[in-house]
């Protein structure tokens, strides 16, 4: 239930004596794999074998090509570290280790999809509880997919919330003994890995609807408990050194004529050629710089605007800073023709040629970066998505940003409005920097904009829930 790609990253880039090296070389081979597999999908989908033999020969070179530079990669990793294998193996904790690892408010809450139940353990200072609730056939997977297709809708102003499905999800994972065991805790921590990490529990309903509610009125699980995502219990174990600034923003970048209307969303369909085409973002640079106001007075970096550039990026030392935001366009893989990965858009330069200056920092090129930051936030959209399609969720740029060195995410599930996406990280962050728990400070940003009548649709889950936190 633990296992999860982010887990697998933590633990690649904590490697003893060469974590850098493990990590660049791990990242090797999983790009291999995956060069090699695009390859036999292309000779399988018919590519190159219409047209002259010669289109079907080169075809077939290219695959013995990928498959050449896997073996390599993987004859590299194996000489390197030889141990990897064993190293990346889960450690799980003990219950006694894991209640050690929670505070007193603290409820670590594991749900298990199989396909005619859902079974759900919690651990807390007190002890361990666990439940099973039968289900039809694959009817958790059935819901969290129809609940997540409401969620998509209603970005585009769809009254369209799935209720029925956010109270029978929560009613399969929190039975009456479940309930029972986290009622009185303020912070719910659910796993990033297995199939209910699609969606944020806290968009989960306590109670059904009723058939006139509005969605201002819905008992949401956020109205009781923060909501927090972990990678393993076990990181939080970890002693590591803090960088020495607090703050570095990054996005903005100078694209095309802003949108008539606040409410655009930081993501649409473009094409490389026109990157310069998709729409600048007033709201990022507004975000930027009140980010950079919680922190005032202190050392900090902004780069926007012109200055937001892959070349910029690469040579600022942001492993100076505690707290990085990127507040930009994301890109889902495949989102323009030739775009195999995710990536944060940056403000492309004339001219100019090569990967390292066209405007897109992918998740390959960001976890190389050398990062020590307490805390990411990826202020865009999708960023909580996987490598590419049908990949696990969080194995996209949230892996990458963690192969890169960062301890704590907040990343979107889905498309966010730019004026939402200033409101939700700015306040969140200025909490946080305040004393307030991160959790418990993107919960009061989130209650606040529910309750706020004079936000178009802001009570709607599609507009407030993107965000969640990883930690």
């Amino acid at each position: 239930a633990l296992i999860s790609d982010l887990i697998f990253s933590a633990r690649a880039s904590g490697y003893p004596g060469d974590p850098v090296g493990f990590s660049k070389t791990l990242e090797e081979v999983r790009a291999a794999r995956a060069a090699e597999e695009e390859a036999r999908l292309a000779i399988g989908n018919g590519a190159g074998t219409q047209g002259t033999g010669a289109t079907a020969e080169g075809t077939a070179e290219g695959l013995a090509a990928a498959r050449a530079a896997r073996v390599s990669a993987e004859a590299k990793l194996e000489e390197l570290y030889p141990d990897f294998a064993e190293y990346l193996r889960p450690q799980p904790l003990t219950i006694a280790d894991a209640q050690a690892l929670l505070s007193p408010e603290e409820a670590f809450v594991v749900p298990v999809v199989f396909p005619n139940e859902l079974v759900t353990i919690a651990i807390t200072r007190e002890g361990l509880s666990w439940d099973a609730a039968d289900t039809e056939l694959f009817g958790a997977r059935s819901r969290i997919r129809g609940l997540r297709a409401s969620l998509d809708a209603g970005l585009g102003g769809e009254v369209s919330f799935n209720a029925e499905a956010a109270h029978r999800l929560y009613s399969l994972v929190f039975t009456p003994e479940i309930e029972a065991a986290t009622a009185s805790k303020s912070k719910l921590i659910f796993p990033a890995g297995g199939a209910l990490a699609q969606i944020p529990a806290s968009i989960l309903l306590k109670r059904p609807a009723a058939p006139d509610a509005r969605a201002v009125d819905l008992p949401f699980l956020i109205r009781d408990h923060a909501v927090a995502i972990t990678p393993g219990l076990g990181l939080r174990a970890r002693a590591r050194a803090s960088a020495p600034n607090p703050f570095a923003g990054v996005g903005a970048p100078t694209l095309g004529p802003a949108p008539q209307q606040r409410a655009a969303l930081r993501g649409m369909k473009v094409d490389i050629e026109s990157l310069t085409a998709l729409p600048s973002l007033p709201g990022a640079l507004a975000e930027l710089t009140g980010l950079q106001a919680a922190f005032a007075g202190e050392d900090t970096l902004l780069l926007v605007g012109d200055e937001a550039t892959e070349p910029k990026v690469r040579a600022s030392d942001l492993s100076q800073y505690q707290v990085i935001a990127f507040a930009t366009h994301g890109l889902v893989s495949g989102q323009i023709d030739g775009l195999s990965e995710p990536a944060l858009v940056m403000t492309p330069q004339e001219g100019a040629q090569g990967a390292e200056a066209d405007g897109l920092l992918t998740a390959s090129e960001i976890a190389q970066l050398k990062l020590a930051a307490d805390w990411i936030i990826l202020s865009a959209c999708n960023t909580a998505a996987g490598n590419g399609k049908g990949t696990p969720t969080f194995s996209g740029l949230a892996r990458a940003f963690q192969l890169s060195g960062a301890r704590s995410l907040l990343l979107s599930h889905w498309p966010v409005r730019d004026d939402i996406a200033t409101r939700l990280s700015v306040a969140t962050v200025k909490a946080a920097a305040q004393g307030t728990e991160r959790s418990e400070a993107l919960r009061a940003a989130q209650l606040a904009l529910i309750e706020d009548a004079g936000v178009t649709g802001a009570a709607s889950p599609s507009i407030w829930a993107p965000f969640v936190l990883i930690e």
